[in-house]
């Protein structure tokens, strides 16, 4: 049986399972870089960024065994219509809190990861986020993990 060392280089994941994790490095993937992308939206307002958050993330809120089974864009919008602003912000950090952002790399990182992605939601918001990561959260992020 194949090892993930025969044929992974990394392990890439969009949801902090540890469990997963675990299991990449048991069966080759000891020493490997795993990354974790982040789903965001930031900006300075806090309810438009949530809202934001909501428009671009809602999809993914009930998780990738219902998403597999999804096969056009009408069965996503059925499968996340109940889906509250709320909810995506549980994994999708929002607006310019460096703590909110802190406190989802954590999870990551105590679920073993090595490496964070942020995805900023929207194309007009990236380059204030760029800015706004180089300032304010990179210098946090590397104080806390290094």
């Amino acid at each position: 049986m194949p090892k993930p060392d025969d044929f992974a280089d990394a392990l890439i994941s969009d949801q902090p399972l540890g469990d997963v994790v675990k299991l990449f490095k048991e069966k080759g993937g000891a020493g490997k870089p795993v990354y974790g992308q982040i789903p965001v939206s930031y900006g300075d307002n806090a309810d438009e960024a949530k809202e934001i958050a909501h428009r671009y993330w809602k999809f993914a809120a009930p998780g990738w065994k219902v998403m597999a089974e999804l096969s056009t864009p009408k069965n996503f919008e059925a499968a996340s219509e109940t889906v509250r602003p709320g909810d995506v912000a549980e994994s999708a950090p929002y607006g310019d809190d460096v703590e909110r952002y802190v406190q989802a790399v954590q999870q990551w990182s105590d679920a073993g990861f090595t490496h964070i992605s942020f995805c900023q939601s929207g194309h007009d918001r990236q380059k204030d986020f760029r800015r706004w990561a180089e300032v304010e959260l990179l210098p946090e992020l590397r104080e806390r993990f290094g």
